[in-house]
């Protein structure tokens, strides 16, 4: 488990890469990438986000295109909104818009 900028994120390495839960806040993305060469020299091949808040989903903009992302059925609407959730003063910085949806 990675702690640290924003929700934690799961590592798991398996035999054929890494799977990844939870990427969180943008800018977050390369890092945990990083954190993860010093652990395997696997690729990462899936992601899976728990739900759409962006301390969970905005680092997947630093992944590259070939890993899958595993998520529930709303969350690339919910993406594609960014609203603002409870405890939260404005909406968060909507990566998925500034990157095109990727």
């Amino acid at each position: 488990m990675l702690k640290g900028g924003g929700g934690n994120t799961a590592v798991f390495i398996a035999a054929n890469g890494v799977v990844v839960v939870d990427t969180k806040n943008p800018g977050w993305g390369q890092p945990v990438l990083d954190k993860i060469k010093e652990l395997t020299a696997k690729p990462v091949t899936m992601l899976i986000n728990t739900h759409s808040h962006a301390d969970h989903v905005s680092g997947n903009v630093e992944f590259p295109a070939t890993v899958d992302i595993v998520a529930h059925e709303n969350t690339k609407p919910n993406m594609e909104q960014m609203r603002t959730y409870t405890g939260q003063q404005q909406p968060p910085v909507n990566v998925f818009s500034e990157s095109n949806g990727r």
